[in-house]
């Protein structure tokens, strides 16, 4: 059986042990493929007043500024995040700097990417999902949930400078207008 360079991943079966925590960083944080493969536990901090939440370097805005003095992005850990990171291994006496997905790597960043996203629309097609989706829409998902509770001051978590960029790139008019209904009719006692 032949196996993908560094992940333990048979080429027939396309599965490899990793990608379902890895998909759910992505769709629990709204990072985008890099941030989020190269996170660290170092990656997590705890505020004076107990909020933990990631901190990690906007990849993108440094390539295009072409620094490094870019502001950092900030993903807040909620209950949900917690949970999974707990599940990764919060809680044990971890390196700084291992990993958060797939520590024991033995392959690069590029090869987890590209793993992750190959994976996602091999997955959709078996689940015979034929909406025209794509691993993108974890964040896009995302960034409209944080819009829903942040409204115009999404764009401090996400680093878009611009509400237009949101509403025209990230956020999905279906899904606010399906919580919006939601939380004005779903009565579970009454």
């Amino acid at each position: 059986m032949q196996y993908h360079e560094g992940t333990g991943c048979s080429i027939h079966c396309c599965f490899c042990h990793w990608l379902k925590d890895g998909f759910r960083l992505f769709l629990l944080t709204g990072g985008r493929r890099e941030e989020i493969v190269d996170l660290k536990w170092s990656n997590i901090f705890v505020s004076e007043s107990g909020i933990k939440f990631l901190m990690f370097n906007n990849l993108k805005v440094e390539r295009i500024n072409k620094t490094k003095n870019t502001p950092k992005k900030y993903v807040p850990i909620n209950a949900d995040l917690e949970a999974l990171l707990i599940e990764l291994g919060l809680n044990e006496n971890k390196n700084p700097d291992d990993y958060i997905l797939f520590p024991n790597r033995d392959c690069t960043t590029k090869t987890i990417m590209d793993r992750l996203s190959k994976s996602f629309t091999h997955y959709k097609k078996g689940a015979g999902i034929d909406k025209d989706i794509s691993f993108k829409n974890l964040r896009k998902t995302y960034i409209t949930w944080v819009n829903q509770v942040m409204g115009n001051q999404t764009g401090i978590l996400t680093s878009h400078s611009t509400n237009e960029v949101l509403e025209k790139f990230y956020l999905d008019p279906k899904v606010l207008s399906v919580v919006e209904k939601g939380a004005t009719e779903i009565k579970i006692f009454g």
